[in-house]
């Protein structure tokens, strides 16, 4: 529990790197007067950006905003299930759960963390732990909350409506009012968040853009090989996380504890089994695959584990000794699994703290996609010198450095799932078509990737390779400003 409330405070000093950057782009270009898609694209739904937004709005480019309210969410999450397990258990499997919540949250790394995954994953959670309380009844009062969480996180991705079937599960079993009002309001409170999303991007001109960007696209890229892509996807991703599989081990004791223990611990842990279905499914549509894709998991077997190890730690009625064994050896494995991580960001971050590394050489431990932490932070420095505020450029991936740099973005595609090789047609060759167009009008400045050798507008850059012929138009327009690791940053002439 200490190297968890340690790694709490050391995250604020994480790095926004990628994905964090962007929804950061995108929040800041709504907060400017623009619109998603219209002004900055990206795959996910339009409430993805809407805890950037807040941080934004509160914190600028801060990094360690969006770690904030990461932070109060997370707390927010363990306290849910410390209620929710001591219904169960005494204070140790209280405190064990809220611990393996923490450590399994942190576990995916700095660039899992703060990312809409995971609020999803707290969101729901939060909205369905009071009805996993052993000395409570379904309310209304969560179903309603499960619904509205289910129609914003369909607005994060689609796939996450299925959430909803987990709502009206909880307005089913409700005590009152009438069945048919339960149910209705439920299926009301899920239909709201989105109704007043799409007057929004209506009134704004985005709607169409919108449905084009985030339904078309992401229902074309992932519909083709289903069956193939889950079963890589579960290969590759799932099975291969033991932190997942030990969770999964420790959560069946817990639903054996729950039928044991209460006459509502049936209906309870099915509904905590259809949440986690939920999850693995949504993990397993998806492509490519990233770590994120667990974090709708690990909320609701980490309160199912720890309710399971109450017969580990409440020894009466005494279970079997070799019952024990198991769960004490499967709890051992895991914590040894999940504090790796969490160790290493509390350590580098102590050592920053009392001197004894900068913050570059830590920004340094930091890479997405080649790129540092330190390499952005660098890069961006040396764009907001050799350029004007109102200076308009283009960022290939790493929209961070634009960002700290507080220049102008001259496109709204600068993200590489728009030219990647599965990209679907034909946004993938309208998309090329348009970042050809902006490329070639001459912003002042170009940020392009070299993942090889290249300090050139060279044909290997990204995202040059995607767009034949476009290097040589602008190899005589554009000068080489600055070489940072992978990142390069080209002048107008």
């Amino acid at each position: 529990m200490a190297l968890a409330l340690a790694w709490c405070a050391a995250s604020l000093l994480l790095p926004n790197h990628g994905d964090q950057s962007a929804y950061n782009w995108i929040a800041r270009s709504i907060l400017e007067g623009g619109m998603p898609y219209v002004d900055a694209w990206d795959v996910k739904g339009p409430a993805a950006a809407l805890p950037y937004l807040v941080t934004t709005a509160l914190f600028g480019n801060a990094s360690w905003g969006i770690r904030v309210l990461d932070l109060v969410l997370i707390a927010a999450t363990a306290v849910g299930i410390f209620r929710a397990v001591h219904s169960w258990s005494g204070l140790t499997a209280a405190w064990v759960g809220v611990a393996l919540w923490i450590l399994s949250y942190a576990a995916v790394g700095f660039y899992g963390t703060a990312q809409p995954d995971g609020f999803v994953a707290m969101a729901v959670m939060l909205a369905v732990l009071p009805a996993l309380r052993a000395d409570r009844e379904p309310a209304l009062s969560s179903a309603l909350a499960l619904a509205a969480v289910s129609g914003l996180a369909a607005l994060v991705k689609p796939f996450y409506v299925l959430y909803l079937v987990a709502a009206l599960m909880l307005g089913w079993h409700a005590l009152r009012p009438a069945r048919p009002v339960r149910l209705a309001l439920t299926l009301l409170a899920a239909v709201l968040p989105v109704a007043l999303m799409a007057s929004w991007l209506a009134q704004g001109g985005g709607l169409a853009a919108a449905i084009d960007g985030y339904l078309g696209f992401n229902f074309s890229k992932n519909s083709g090989g289903v069956i193939t892509l889950a079963l890589f996807n579960l290969s590759y991703g799932l099975l291969r996380d033991p932190a997942v599989l030990l969770l999964g081990v420790l959560a069946s004791a817990g639903v054996v504890r729950m039928l044991a223990l209460s006459h509502q611990g049936r209906r309870q842990a099915l509904l905590v089994g259809v949440i986690v279905a939920i999850g693995v499914a949504t993990a397993l549509v998806q492509r490519p695959w990233y770590v994120s894709r667990v974090l709708p998991i690990l909320p609701p077997l980490a309160f199912m584990a720890a309710v399971g190890l109450g017969a580990l730690f409440e020894p009466e009625p005494p279970p079997r000794s070799m019952r024990r064994a198991v769960l004490g050896t499967v709890l051992a494995l895991l914590l040894l699994i999940v504090i790796r991580e969490p160790l290493a960001d509390t350590v580098r971050a102590a050592r920053v703290a009392v001197g004894m590394r900068s913050l570059e050489s830590y920004e340094q431990l930091y890479a997405f996609h080649g790129a540092t932490a330190a390499n952005v932070r660098t890069m961006a420095r040396t764009l907001a010198e050799r350029t004007g505020p109102s200076d308009a450029g283009y960022a290939w991936r790493h929209v961070g450095v634009m960002l700290l740099a507080e220049r102008p973005a001259a496109a709204r595609l600068m993200l590489p799932v728009t030219l990647w090789d599965d990209a679907p047609e034909p946004w993938r060759s309208a998309f090329a078509a348009e970042i050809d167009s902006v490329l070639t009008s001459g912003p002042a400045w170009l940020l392009l990737e070299a993942p090889s050798a290249g300090d050139t507008l060279m044909p290997e850059l990204e995202p040059l390779r995607f767009l034949p012929g476009t290097a040589a138009r602008l190899e005589s327009r554009y000068q080489l400003a600055a070489v940072e690791g992978p990142l390069r940053l080209f002048l107008r002439r």
